[in-house]
């Protein structure tokens, strides 16, 4: 019986260092995939932001808290361009 303890534990090392010698392999050759990968380039849309409906405008974004002591809310800075 301890033979074959020692047998299956044996054989699960095995196992596990085949499949650690599979992988980084596969690492190694997905890097070496990477390298020779093009940066991807971007180009800027003019026509963005569009137009908002209803008189909406861009602006800041609120900010919300939150400790042991208390939640709160905290409205964005107005400035002319907000005030509606």
């Amino acid at each position: 019986m301890k033979r074959m303890i020692v047998g299956v534990v044996l054989l699960a090392l095995v196992a596990i260092v085949v499949g650690l010698g599979r992988a980084r392999k596969a690492a190694t050759a997905q890097a070496s995939q990477t390298s020779t990968r093009e940066v991807p380039t971007f180009q800027v849309d003019p026509s963005w932001p569009k137009k908002l409906p209803n008189n909406w405008v861009w602006g800041p974004v609120s900010g919300v808290t939150v400790d042991a002591q208390a939640v709160g809310h905290h409205a964005p800075a107005r400035n002319s361009e907000t005030r509606g």
